[in-house]
């Protein structure tokens, strides 16, 4: 499956009043490692203990940060940061990989050609830092991604996923954005569930 089109631009940025999306960068790197060491609960949750692990250091997300750089700049999957206006602080960021790839990691090839899969379609995960969803950001972040990719991206379908085992937090934040379940499967690490955000 092809997952950008080849001749459609890569949308930079995004701008809001209360936060900037931009790609992630490798200059980014220490206030990057502050938005996951504070939100390092939350990570592991999402990604089953596996993210960040024990002692994590800033050569490591040094480290994460080149590879999404490089990932991003070859158009293989993209990664960006939310920024307050002023980019001294990072909120979170969003990853943006290829449906089909995302599938292959957490259910049968059998199941995968069972389904409706078109080329273009991507599959969106966001985390925003602690303070930042006391601020209701991940609520914001939502409705801006929903008119991002409405009006910017060449996409032909985007799902949006918290990860296995979502929190009623983040059930309630997509039933209140009127989100659609597309995709339900039982994982190793528990119920993985995609919403169509485009």
């Amino acid at each position: 499956m092809k997952f950008y089109p080849e001749n459609e631009i890569v949308p930079e940025k995004r701008q809001s009043e209360a936060f900037l999306i931009r790609p992630l960068q490798v200059s980014d790197v220490e206030l990057d490692f502050q938005a996951v060491i504070s939100s390092r609960e939350k990570l592991l949750k999402r990604t089953a203990g596996r993210w960040p692990k024990p002692g994590f250091t800033i050569k490591e997300n040094l480290a994460d940060l080149e590879y999404h750089e490089q990932q991003h700049k070859k158009r293989i999957e993209f990664t960006f940061t939310i920024m307050n206006v002023m980019e001294t602080e990072c909120l979170g960021c969003i990853y943006i990989h290829p449906l089909v790839k995302v599938l292959k990691s957490s259910i049968s090839e059998n199941d995968i050609t069972s389904l409706d899969i078109s080329d273009y379609e991507a599959w969106i995960t966001f985390w925003v830092t602690p303070i930042a969803a006391e601020q209701q950001l991940d609520k914001k972040v939502i409705e801006e991604l929903q008119n991002w990719f409405s009006k910017e991206w060449a996409f032909s379908k985007v799902t949006l996923s918290f990860g296995p085992r979502p929190s009623t937090h983040e059930l309630e934040l997509v039933e209140k954005a009127g989100l659609k379940e597309r995709y339900s499967f039982q994982t190793d690490e528990g119920s993985l569930i995609a919403w169509e955000l485009h």
